[in-house]
């Protein structure tokens, strides 16, 4: 079963969503005594079909092999609308490629302020299921913009010293566990141990809030000129683009009511995250988020 999760499922793009899977699990409907038994499957459209409600009260995990060493990397470029092609080809591409390779794109504003200190950047960041140099031999055929040498991977990020072009740190590549790779992903240093990830923390100083949506076209020229003008006059914007594809491009538009299925592109998460202050008044100031939409501001069909 490929989880909620898109981690462990990699966006369901190595191995089957859990919607074409039965298994057994407890559900509790909300006017059903508990211990009734469904499958996944069925439990996830029935309730939206019925419109009931419950809760899950347990459920089974199918894991799928990995192999013993993963390959996690992020390349970072600084967002310029004179050469948007990089890009765009990795619109175009990125939900096509093999199935043991994944890469999103993380768009951030870079720097507080809101004026020449401040600069969009673009990370093109992902896993591979097997080793460096296999990688290597792959980024050489589809993405040769990205410079990737087998070495890179094997010894510390080289950052520009003078940091004249930013950003400073331009490629990172490590070969590791698939449990260190979680590390990675989580915001760790890749030499923290995986027991990290068990770690709890009251948190009272950071908050963000999100939203979703579907992309069923790249994202135009327009699109990223929007994007930069808007990231550029707001504080601690976010997206998160993820390519679809894989065993999503099987399944037909009225098979499942979920929209991880053929047609949609990209799923994108819009987030803003700020520090300290969670007033009412300071929590409003960040609920213009749908302003970021690329639907609502026309640049790609929704």
């Amino acid at each position: 079963m490929c989880s909620e999760s898109s981690y462990l499922s990699e966006n369901g793009k190595h191995c089957n969503l859990y919607v074409f899977h039965s298994f057994p699990f407890s559900f509790m409907e909300s006017n059903i005594p508990s211990g009734r038994e469904e499958s996944l499957s069925q439990m996830l459209v029935t309730p939206i079909n019925r419109s009931c409600f419950g809760v899950i009260l347990a459920w089974k995990l199918k894991l799928v092999r990995v192999p013993e060493q993963v390959t996690v990397f992020s390349f970072r470029r600084r967002l310029d609308l004179g050469d948007v092609s990089l890009l765009h080809k990795w619109q175009n591409t990125a939900q096509k490629l093999p199935r043991d390779i994944f890469i999103r794109v993380l768009v951030q504003k870079i720097g507080n302020g809101r004026g020449d200190a401040s600069f969009v950047q673009v990370t093109y960041n992902g896993m591979f299921l097997g080793p460096a140099d296999q990688l290597v031999k792959l980024l050489r055929e589809q993405f040769p913009e990205f410079g990737l040498e087998t070495e890179d991977c094997f010894r510390a990020p080289v950052k520009d010293s003078s940091c004249s072009s930013m950003p400073c740190i331009k490629k990172e590549c490590y070969e590791v566990s698939w449990i260190q790779s979680a590390v990675f992903f989580s915001g760790g240093k890749i030499d923290q141990p995986a027991d990290t990830l068990l770690g709890k923390f009251k948190n009272t100083r950071f908050f963000n809030k999100g939203a979703s949506d579907f992309l069923k076209a790249p994202i135009p020229d327009k699109g990223w000129r929007m994007i930069q003008k808007m990231f550029l006059s707001k504080d601690g914007p976010i997206m998160i683009i993820d390519p679809l594809g894989g065993v999503m491009d099987k399944i037909g538009e009225h098979v499942f009511p979920f929209p991880h299925r053929k047609g949609n592109l990209f799923n994108i998460q819009y987030l803003i995250n700020w520090f300290g202050d969670n007033s009412a008044q300071v929590a409003e100031k960040h609920l213009g988020l749908e302003e970021i939409s690329l639907q609502k501001n026309g640049s790609v069909c929704g």
